[in-house]
């Protein structure tokens, strides 16, 4: 099994290596303002230019019954 990260888009899902890092949305569309949504997300390189990617969410607990 790869150690790879994944990035799914609309149309297309794209691998990089696992330590590729990416560039903040902050630093690469700098003097621009972004929606708060974006914030966190990262600007990656892929062979069909530039992809933003997200962290990856963590899901919540639900609170246990009775609590």
């Amino acid at each position: 099994m790869s150690n790879n990260r994944v990035i799914v888009t609309k149309h297309k899902v794209y691998e990089l290596a696992a330590d590729a890092q990416g560039v903040p949305v902050e630093e690469y569309f700098a003097g621009g303002t972004l929606p708060e949504p974006l914030s966190g997300a990262k600007v990656c390189k892929t062979a069909d230019g530039p992809v933003v990617a997200m962290p990856r969410r963590r899901k919540r607990r639900a609170a246990e019954p009775g609590l």
